[in-house]
């Protein structure tokens, strides 16, 4: 896979000519097991079609939440399960319009949803998305950064910032002291305004999407 210089280009050739499928099997994880996701949205394990196989059924009154239901139940309620480990990544904000992210109603019984709004704003969308978004492109590209143009051009640059302000000292006698050999870090003052302007260039850059 050669991902070139990511730009929108590439982001259209992209969303045109990879599907879902080969998105998951390129490396990404579904948006909905990330370990924060009952921050945004909440699995409704009471929901899911329990599609037992034939001569079987759920117990009255059991759902997939529940323990000790027969085998073969609610097998695609491990499809919700939350994913931990250093091979995840989770990067950034919950992208709730990640080509990874399931829809509303996924596995659902009639006229009702197994993703529902966890926090204020969040639209689960009711159709599978169609198209990977920067995030995702973000994600594959650092999977992939090897052969990522941008990754490896935002990294020369020092980008995403991590520019944090540093007040002066207050004491300038701290600094050059001969006694101590290292300089605390109000000897280097950082102002604010030039924070801003490190940010402002990486995102001119197009590494926002590596947050």
């Amino acid at each position: 896979m050669n991902l070139g210089i990511y730009s929108v280009n590439l982001l259209s050739f992209l969303s045109s000519q990879i599907p879902y499928l080969c998105i998951d099997y390129a490396g990404l994880y579904h948006e909905h097991q990330r370990s924060d996701r009952e921050s945004f949205i909440h699995y409704e394990c009471r929901n899911p079609d329990p599609q037992c196989p034939a001569g079987t059924t759920m117990p009255i009154g059991k759902t997939c939440c529940d323990s000790g239901i027969p085998s073969g139940c609610c097998s695609k309620a491990g499809h919700f399960n939350v994913l931990l480990g250093p091979s995840f990544d989770a990067s950034g904000g919950y992208d709730v319009h990640s080509i990874m992210q399931y829809r509303a109603n996924a596995f659902a019984k009639p006229r009702t949803n197994t993703l529902t709004p966890a926090a204020p704003g969040i639209v689960i969308p009711s159709t599978n998305p169609s198209a990977i978004d920067s995030t995702d492109a973000g994600r594959i590209c650092r999977l992939y950064s090897a052969r990522c143009m941008l990754f490896r051009s935002c990294q020369d640059a020092g980008c995403p910032s991590t520019c944090q302000p540093v007040k002066p000292c207050n004491k300038p006698s701290l600094c050059n002291n001969p006694i101590d050999s290292v300089d605390p870090p109000c000897c280097h003052p950082v102002s604010p305004e030039i924070c801003e302007r490190e940010r402002r260039r990486c995102s001119t850059m197009g590494c926002d999407v590596f947050l």
